[in-house]
């Protein structure tokens, strides 16, 4: 019986089912002759998509968590669930890799991944008009619109944002029917389809389903008496008689649970690292970076390749892009996030079942609206608001979306960052409604050639302004960087070696530019083929603990100053030390054997004088390159920190306990000990061993040395600078578990220098230093600390 039905669907969807997929694979023509090589989608979030396909084909193999991973941000390590990670997305694409590398599933991937979309939302619009010709238009509305090809250009998650409509699908399906079975079917599909929105598309999705099904039932209630009475109709269940809606809640919530059981607790951490995460870009400022602006709704984005060329001057009206386009975000780095073009033939076709079918389309035109609106962000934006297209926002702010505050407050909602991306939802509803229009234009026609010309011309309107051609600017090309089965001799040499270490690439921090991510993000790539550790990496929501190790790493920092030649390579601390000693300690006990140069980022006009600098330094530390290639040159260093290991005075600050506090007629750089996330500021010292004895005998060292501490303070009155003020400050000695009191006093206004004498164990002990104070708006500021042996 079923199979039957299976094979009359089949017969009646299937060549829908080729059309969007060969729809798909004409927009991304361009990678078909060079799949395993080309990826689509450029920048930093390409880069990081290759190396969640890595990561999960490697952790499966050797036995790992999927979730959590030391392989980046070593030896801290990354909660991945933290991330747009949709681990059942990264499965399959773990899985298609084997026939060829991760940049052919990765692709692979992306064009199904749209056509599954497209027939999701086909189905939805076919349910309601019963209409061939418009259900298709509405498929291609969904997954060939601007909002989402321009998200298909680096994250591998917005691609099945199909599972929305089949959910609200399902809630149609479970309001037409009479069957208690069909309720519970279908109750079940909506539970499935929000645990698989979870595991093929993250957090914020479950959040984007959840809001589409309730609006969708809170309009019904309210706008349509037919649907209100088939929802709070009883159905049968046993011998229980039970509300349809409530029926349907009740399997929803269970299915979903059921399902998605094993993820609770992991979820339960996510929410609460995932908003930790997002401490760095919670502020109004940063929210309004990922919403739309009112035209973004309206004028053609800047990715159109047939009017709006990116590069090279290509297009249908070259140069008229220059201001017009950017009027819906600040820049073009943004603009994957700030699109949300609905295509004039769209708009036209809204407009006409407004005018023909009111009440009809009243629910879905009240959902579209609603979220359009939320999809603003924190302000309603009007085209620039600034001095020019590329400044946007000025002093004088725009007026307040209030739906912001609402959504925001709102726990597990509040998890949404990209405030653009709740146009997913509009965009659901603005298909059903051209769809609707469409139907009634088409069965208008009188033959099929009519309805396929009317159907034509719309497509070609529709493409028109939604496209990505030319599409070689959108592009990753892995011509000149090694990939998996094409790597260079250098990545086969380390991937070959049997022993345990890591790597520090270069740069390992976010750096200005463009892409300031796009290098590190790199690297991961770069990682997932060799698959050794490395000090840095790029995921898209981080942690403070997984970035911050780094800036221990004195040459991280140098390596990202070298990318502005008018600046002298420094790192700048509370501590007064040689730095270069701080940085052979660090690699020594992240257990590095090779600092790696991406050189794209340095060998460039305006950054060769940097990068000369950063060569010359790396050259007096360590010698000539191992390794020097077109895109990577690498310093093998295992040698040169092992011999430094634990021979002079070391100490470890982070930036976060440690912020610069400018001075007024002040020649020093001094800096405060700030309580932060809940613990005093700390410096973490390791004291030398004696010259005669080996680093391993150094490593088991519990001897004692006598060690003078030098810095200079002063006090600051947080409410009146001027005012000579003091506060009491302690210094407290945390090693092998005990504490004790080195230093109390008060500190006053004056710059004074403050000498303790106590003992340090010696290697790979570390001493911990922990400062406190209290406060009364009084703060002390310290500089130039420094450490000496005495006796």
């Amino acid at each position: 019986m079923y199979t039957k039905e299976i094979e009359k669907w089949l017969r009646q969807h299937y060549i829908v089912i080729i059309l969007y997929i060969l729809a798909s694979m004409l927009e991304f023509y361009f990678i078909l002759g060079n799949i395993t090589r080309y990826a689509i989608g450029f920048g930093s979030d390409t880069f990081q998509a290759l190396w969640f396909i890595f990561w999960t084909r490697y952790a499966i193999s050797n036995h790992l968590n999927l979730f959590n991973t030391d392989l980046i941000y070593y030896p801290v390590g990354a909660n991945l669930l933290v991330n747009a990670y949709p681990v059942l997305t990264y499965l399959l694409a773990a899985v298609i890799s084997s026939i060829s590398n991760i940049v052919f599933a990765y692709n692979i991937l992306k064009i199904f991944g749209l056509a599954f979309s497209a027939f999701m939302m086909y189905l939805l619009a076919y349910k309601i008009t019963n209409n061939k010709y418009a259900a298709f238009f509405s498929g291609f509305i969904f997954a060939f619109g601007s909002f989402s090809l321009i998200h298909s250009l680096g994250e591998l998650d917005m691609e099945f944002s199909g599972f929305l409509p089949l959910s609200l699908l399902a809630l149609i399906n479970i309001i037409d029917s009479k069957s208690t079975k069909k309720v519970i079917l279908n109750s079940s599909i909506i539970g499935l389809s929000l645990t698989l929105v979870y595991l093929m598309n993250n957090i914020e999705f479950i959040v984007f389903d959840s809001l589409l099904l309730l609006a969708y039932l809170l309009v019904y209630i309210v706008t349509d008496k037919e649907k209100r009475a088939a929802l709070i109709s009883k159905v049968n269940l046993s011998s229980i008689k039970i509300s349809k809606i409530y029926l349907a809640i009740i399997v929803v919530s269970i299915t979903f649970i059921i399902t998605s059981i094993w993820l609770l607790y992991p979820t339960y951490e996510l929410y609460r690292e995932y908003r930790y995460s997002l401490a760095g870009v919670s502020s109004v400022a940063q929210y309004a970076l990922y919403s739309n602006n009112l035209l973004s709704f309206f004028i053609i984005p800047y990715f159109n390749g047939i009017f709006y060329p990116l590069t090279n001057g290509y297009g249908l009206f070259n140069g008229s892009a220059s201001c017009l386009s950017i009027l819906t975000y600040t820049s073009v780095t943004l603009g994957t996030e700030r699109t949300a073009f609905i295509g004039y033939s769209v708009i036209l076709l809204v407009m006409y079942a407004i005018y023909r079918f009111r009440s009809k389309v009243i629910p879905d035109l009240l959902v579209a609206l609603f979220f359009m609106i939320v999809s603003l962000g924190p302000y309603i934006t009007l085209g620039p608001y600034g001095a020019s297209c590329t400044q946007p926002y000025s002093q004088n702010l725009p007026p307040d979306n209030p739906l912001f505050d609402v959504f925001n407050s709102i726990p597990l909602v509040n998890a949404v960052r990209e405030y653009d991306r709740y146009f997913v939802i509009s965009l659901v509803a603005l298909s059903i409604i051209a769809a609707i229009a469409l139907s009634d234009i088409i069965d208008r026609s009188n033959n099929r050639r009519s309805k396929l010309i009317v159907l034509s011309l719309l497509l070609i309107v529709f493409v028109l302004g939604n496209n990505l051609f030319p599409t070689n600017s959108y592009l990753t090309h892995f011509d000149e960087q090694p990939i998996e089965g094409i790597s260079s001799r250098f990545y086969d040499t380390i991937a070959n070696i049997s022993s345990n270490f890591t790597v520090l690439p270069l740069p390992a921090t976010p750096v200005t530019g463009v892409y300031p991510n796009l290098y590190l993000s790199m690297n991961m790539y770069f990682e997932s083929i060799y698959k050794k550790p490395i000090l840095t990496g790029y995921t898209s929501r981080v942690t403070p603990q997984e970035e911050n190790l780094l800036y221990t790493i004195p040459l991280a920092i140098q390596a990202d100053t070298a990318l502005f030649p008018s600046l002298s390579i420094n790192y700048s601390a509370v501590v007064n030390e040689n730095f270069s000693n701080v940085t052979l300690l660090s690699l020594y006990n992240y257990r590095t054997a090779f600092v790696v140069i991406n050189l794209l980022p340095y060998l460039t006009q305006e950054n060769f004088s940097g990068f000369q600098k950063l060569y010359s330094y790396l050259y007096s530390l360590f010698g000539y390159p191992v390794y020097d290639g077109n895109t990577t040159m690498a310093f093998f260093v295992l040698n040169k920190t092992t011999e430094a290991a634990y021979r002079s005075y070391v100490a470890y600050t982070y930036p976060q306990y440690w912020p610069r506090i400018q001075i007024y007629n002040s020649s020093l750089d001094f800096y405060t000990p700030l309580a932060y996330n809940g613990s005093s500021a700390y410096i973490i010292v390791y004291a030398p061993c004696n010259s005669s004895i080996s680093i391993a005998e150094c490593s088991s060292s519990y001897i004692e040395r006598p060690t003078r501490i030098s810095f200079y303070a002063r006090s600051l009155n947080l409410n009146n600078p001027q005012l000579n003020s003091s506060v009491d400050m302690n210094i407290y000695e945390y090693n092998k578990g005990a504490q004790r009191k080195i230093f109390s006093g008060y500190i006053d206004g004056d710059i004074k220098q403050y000498i303790i004498n106590t003992t340090m164990l010696e290697g790979a002990n570390p001493n911990i230093l922990v400062f406190s104070y209290n406060s009364n708006g009084v703060i002390p500021l310290i500089t130039n600390i420094t450490f000496s042996s005495e006796g």
